[in-house]
């Protein structure tokens, strides 16, 4: 008789749906989708266009500067496939303690109905009979009826919450499964872009020793840089136009404003960007090897990959871009016309617009642009004029 009932109540437990999931998660999760779904659309746009451009005649720094952009945006995209893959991972784990406890609650009712069965099976219908016949009065048949009601509703509770479970349980392995899938998959994607990133890499490294090691590419880099050093002139002019109209109508905040002329008083005291060995001083340099004669409009200084870079004093990111022979580099407005520029950066930590203090790291040390590895190359401009920044380091 058991053996026949214990089916039947099983059957029970694989009826009606019921709904598991943690929103937060997903919506987490599809956020980080979002911003994947941008970095690979841009990263497919840049790789088709260069695709087109094989074989086509490309300045040296053009090539570099059009892989130096390829290699930012795919560490970009390995940095958020890295934090998709750790959401999923903790859904994975979610999941994982959900389905533990669906199990375990599923286990102690089945255990319960099993011995309700039991029961059941032992004292049969007669023995509810037996229940109401042995009644000594009215009223304790009334009390009878309500113990028995109550403990029918009991049963058919326990059925709903066992099948409940049954179903939590196999929701909980359906999601944990496709999670398990995803991460694969984003595994997968993640090796794949790693891949990609040591072949761009590799292609700079033969660019770069194509161009320490042949003079007319080192000559064609040089005359580019000089081009790039010259945009970033009429991109100070341009900022230092808007200054002055923004000083005319007073639309500088006025917690920036206060600090106007601190600049000009610390010539002298300032602090480095960051410690390093200065490998380019300002002012002339000639090659050692092709003694070509050029003009550094600032110091370069060597530091190891992503070493924090610091500003040298108050003031507010007013530019932040990309040319060729700079890389990605940003201008601090310091007021009353002096300027800082950080190029060559791996990453830029502060937004156009952010007012910063003395010592508020800004960026990180890279090797965009670099033709010499990772450093920081640092100017001081006042307007038009290129200033020697150790004149004005502590």
């Amino acid at each position: 008789m058991l053996s026949k009932l214990l089916p039947i109540f099983l059957a029970l437990l694989l009826i009606a749906p019921i709904s598991l999931g943690d929103d937060s998660f997903d919506a987490q999760i599809r956020g980080k989708e979002n911003e994947l779904d941008l970095l690979r659309q841009e990263l497919a746009e840049k790789r088709a266009a260069q695709k087109k451009l094989t074989g086509k005649e490309k300045s040296v720094l053009s090539e570099i500067n059009d892989l130096e952009g390829r290699v930012d945006l795919t560490e970009k995209l390995l940095a958020k496939l890295k934090k998709k893959r750790e959401a999923c991972q903790k859904e994975v784990t979610s999941l994982q303690a959900d389905l533990h406890s669906a199990e375990k609650r599923a286990a102690a009712r089945q255990d319960l109905l099993a011995r309700r069965i039991r029961h059941m099976y032992m004292h049969g219908r007669l023995a509810e009979l037996e229940v109401f016949l042995s009644a000594e009065s009215l009223p304790d048949l009334a009390s009878r009826a309500h113990h028995y009601r109550q403990l029918t509703d009991h049963d058919r509770q326990l059925i709903c919450q066992a099948q409940a479970d049954q179903l939590a349980i196999a929701e909980n392995k359906s999601s944990l499964e496709k999670q398990l899938q995803e991460t694969r998959r984003l595994e997968e994607e993640k090796e794949r872009e790693e891949r990609n990133l040591k072949t761009e890499k590799v292609r700079r490294h033969k660019l770069l020793q194509d161009v320490r090691s042949k003079k007319a590419v080192y000559e064609q880099a040089i005359r580019e840089m000089e081009e790039s050093a010259r945009q970033i002139q009429a991109i100070i002019d341009h900022l230092e136009r808007q200054r002055r109209e923004a000083a005319s109508m007073e639309l500088v905040p006025p917690e920036f404003r206060q600090k106007a002329g601190l600049f000009q008083r610390s010539k002298g005291s300032l602090p480095w960007p960051l410690q390093g060995k200065v490998i380019a001083k300002f002012g002339k340099r000639t090659h050692p090897k092709y003694k070509t004669v050029t003009f550094n409009k600032g110091i370069d200084i060597q530091a190891p990959y992503g070493a924090e870079i610091r500003a040298v004093a108050a003031g507010r990111a007013i530019y932040i871009g990309w040319l060729r022979g700079y890389g990605k580099f940003l201008i601090l407005d310091h007021q009353l016309g002096y300027y800082t520029l950080y190029a060559h950066t791996s990453e830029i930590l502060i937004e156009e617009g952010d007012i910063v203090d003395t010592g508020t790291v800004i960026a990180r040390v890279g090797e965009t642009g670099s033709l010499e590895g990772s450093k920081l190359h640092f100017e001081i401009r006042h307007q038009k004029d290129h200033l020697d920044p150790r004149d004005w380091l502590e």
